[in-house]
């Protein structure tokens, strides 16, 4: 059965280049991409994206660290990213996920030679 949920995922702040390093990155996981918005601002772009995705048993926390871990890998460098991840029916809970940059410290070296997602 397929576990597919909505995720929202904003990224920032990013050049131009970068914008595009994320998108390819996006489609390199065959991420089913419905939307992808940027908003400039005076310090870098807010790129923000809307997935429809296939948790595959995963949590969503652990769902979205695998693919903040490969966007900020792609990126080669750490910027703030949020996820939004519906819950898949009333009884599920919404999860709202920030990562600093604690977690890009913690994060990118235990994904690092990990199998891509």
């Amino acid at each position: 059965m397929m576990n597919r949920v909505p995720l929202q995922l904003s990224l920032a702040p990013l050049s131009a280049r970068e914008i595009d390093l994320a998108l390819h990155a996006v489609a390199r996981l065959q991420l089913p991409l419905l939307r992808a918005m940027r908003q400039p601002h005076p310090q870098g772009c807010l790129l923000r994206l809307e997935l429809e995705v296939d948790l595959g048993g995963d949590t969503p926390r652990w769902y979205a660290e695998r693919i903040v871990a490969h966007l900020w890998h792609a990126l080669g460098r750490f910027v703030r990213a949020s996820c939004w991840l519906e819950g898949q029916a009333e009884a599920d809970e919404s999860v709202w996920l920030d990562f600093d940059e604690g977690d890009y410290r913690a994060l990118l070296p235990a994904f690092r030679l990990s199998r891509r997602m």
